[in-house]
């Protein structure tokens, strides 16, 4: 399975996993944001390689751990600086930002899912 820097595809989109972190303070405007667990930080770039533009958020990723239970990301980070939401990206361009994912502090997320659309299986990367 890739691991974080190699590139995976799936469907139109190419992503790339650039750095991985649990138990990060995440911050917006109103100041530091309380998770219910744990805050785990994924920045990936994520490149359109299709032919049409490609509307990319982080619906489209996923976090599992190593029982295969599936963390989405936190809509309490909706407001922070980065994120990868509802964002429009042309053929051949690429975006960068980060998505954040509230688990259990006991949990230890272990692969990233990543979809390049809504009805795709997806593809894996490994992140520890």
């Amino acid at each position: 399975m890739p691991g974080i820097g190699a590139a995976v595809t799936d469907g139109d989109l190419q992503f790339t996993v650039t750095a991985y972190k649990c138990g990060v303070t995440v911050k917006d405007a109103r100041g530091p944001l309380a998770p219910q667990g744990q805050f785990c930080q994924l920045d990936l770039t994520i490149k359109n390689t299709g032919k049409t533009q490609a509307l990319v958020d982080s619906t489209q990723i996923n976090l599992l751990d190593a029982a295969g239970v599936e963390y989405s990301t936190s809509s309490d980070t909706l407001m922070v600086d980065g994120i990868i939401f509802l964002k429009q990206v042309n053929p051949g361009n690429s975006i960068t930002g980060s998505a954040y994912f509230d688990v259990p502090k006991e949990v230890t997320p272990t692969v990233a899912r990543v979809k390049g659309g809504l009805f795709s299986k997806g593809a894996q990367i490994k992140v520890a």
